[in-house]
């Protein structure tokens, strides 16, 4: 139906008269006065009229003596939350009439109408009815175009969201090759050259007879060997084999063997095999995160104990993995990484590209009380069985933890 059709509809006024000759009169009498009139054989027509549109409904007291006043009130109360259709009902005895009573106890908008109603008055009641529907109409529209308008920026925003999320796989895409180029030419072309370099010293060794010429080489071969080391392990520490080859909990092993071996920090890790994120670049990033959590322990809590460990929860298949030192902790303000000026992987960059792919790190942290960071992220694939089907029931990973609710004394998202 056009617009124009659907604004006709909506401006009439139904009406169900005693007799077709009073019809006819009212109808004559509101033509006069501009108001379109649809005249009704019966209540159930009057209810199917209504679906269609309507300024107001004009009855009599007679109609609501039928059997069909209640689907009546069933049509009524079907009516969405903008709308309240006027009734006009036509009664004898006042108020106390049956007919008016149940109008106003039924038919929720209702306007009583004294019989005989003089013309002016039947017109001008009408006429306010039909502007009260007016302005319903009016403030329907005003929905519609707001609930356009919301639709409109949520779509927006979503495919924003959508954008930030590419973005954002894409960024880590292109940190991890660059730190694969980077461990490439150490393995392929510096490590070779410094084995060469090892080789050569080696034969030029055995040319030389005087002790201290040997015992300079023998240092010269020492530097060599640890500048061998070194890029070994720097190789490692920009792609981490293990975390291509094994995922995400054996490569939190390594990298706390890792830290230990070149910084001391004693690191207990207990990461189940399965709380491995399907998406490589969650695992990418986690990894990450993981890994600039440890080097801040190492620059800024003094502590002599951290833990790391990693859960798959059952929490609608999410991965949690949470890292705890007994450092010095630090107040809220202080938080370490949080200048976003500082460049580089710190933990304001940790929190919103986690936030971008979805998963969330919250921190918990008083001074002198060490700090928790919990990073939880999607799993990416079917969470496993075993989980609680209560909405309302704690949710809990396999090593016990309370997933459902992450302790928020420091700062979080």
């Amino acid at each position: 139906m056009s617009e124009q059709g659907q604004t006709e509809l909506e401006q009439r006024v139904l009406m169900l008269p005693p007799s077709r000759k009073d019809g006819q009169v009212t109808c004559q009498l509101l033509a006069a006065a501009g108001m379109a009139v649809h005249l009704c054989t019966d209540l159930r027509q009057v209810c199917r009229e209504i679906a269609f549109g309507a300024a107001a409904v004009l009855l009599t007291e007679e109609a609501l003596l039928s059997a069909e006043t209640e689907l009546l009130v069933e049509t009524l109360a079907r009516q969405p939350a903008w709308s309240n259709l006027p009734i006009l009902v036509l009664i004898h005895g006042g108020g106390e009439s049956p007919a008016a009573i149940f109008a106003m106890q039924r038919l929720g908008n209702s306007v009583l109408l004294e019989r005989p109603v003089k013309k002016r008055v039947l017109v001008t009641a009408v006429r306010a009815a039909t502007n009260a529907r007016m302005r319903q109409y009016e403030l329907r529209n005003l929905n519609d175009i707001l609930e356009q308008r919301v639709a409109e920026r949520t779509a927006v925003a979503e495919e924003r969201a959508r954008h930030l999320q590419a973005l954002a796989s894409e960024l880590t895409r292109v940190e991890q090759r660059e730190r694969h180029r980077l461990a490439q030419v150490l393995h392929d072309h510096l490590q070779q050259l410094l084995v060469a370099m090892k080789l050569r010293i080696a034969l030029f060794g055995k040319q030389i007879q005087k002790p201290e010429l040997l015992q300079s080489i023998g240092r010269l071969n020492d530097l060599v060997d640890e500048a061998i080391s070194t890029t070994r392990s720097l190789t490692a520490e920009l792609s981490p084999p293990v975390l291509y080859e094994r995922g995400l909990p054996q490569a939190l092993h390594w990298l706390a063997t890792s830290m230990h071996e070149k910084h001391g920090l004693k690191i207990d890790v207990t990461a189940e095999e399965d709380a491995n994120p399907a998406s490589e670049d969650l695992r990418l990033l986690v990894y990450g995160a993981a890994r600039e959590l440890l080097f801040n322990v190492v620059k800024h809590a003094k502590a002599s104990h951290t833990r790391i460990e990693a859960c798959r929860c059952a929490q609608e298949g999410r991965i949690r993995i949470n890292v705890t030192d007994d450092g010095a902790g630090f107040a809220p303000a202080g938080l370490p990484g949080q200048d976003r000026t500082a460049g580089g992987f710190g933990l304001f960059s940790i929190r919103e590209r986690l936030a971008i792919l979805g998963g969330s790190m919250q921190i918990s942290s008083s001074p002198g009380s060490g700090t928790s960071v919990t990073i939880e992220v999607p799993a990416g694939d079917s969470p496993p069985s075993g989980g609680s089907d209560n909405p309302g029931e704690q949710k809990e990973c396999r090593r016990g933890h309370g997933c459902g609710e992450i302790p928020r004394q420091g700062t979080g998202d």
